[in-house]
């Protein structure tokens, strides 16, 4: 089970509420991950931006050895 709140403030402060009302309703229900949903998206991000990342470092050594080679080419002829 998920359950999502809306706040106006930092979340954080209102996770100790949030946790009292949880037990107040059933105290056999346990309460595993709170966090934002800032620091949610972002691990759930995190292995994109890694391979995006790798990616683009990828693609950058292969323009600068191309790079590298034309000028070689051109240096030659």
């Amino acid at each position: 089970m998920v359950v999502m709140m809306r706040t106006s403030g930092d979340p954080e402060l209102l996770a100790p509420a949030v946790r009292r009302r949880i037990a107040a309703l059933d105290r056999n229900l346990p309460i595993e991950n709170l966090r934002s949903f800032e620091k949610t998206l972002a691990a759930t991000l995190e292995r994109r931006r890694f391979s995006t990342l790798l990616r683009t470092s990828f693609a950058a050594l292969a323009m600068i050895l191309a790079g590298v080679g034309i000028f070689g080419l051109l240096n030659y002829w």
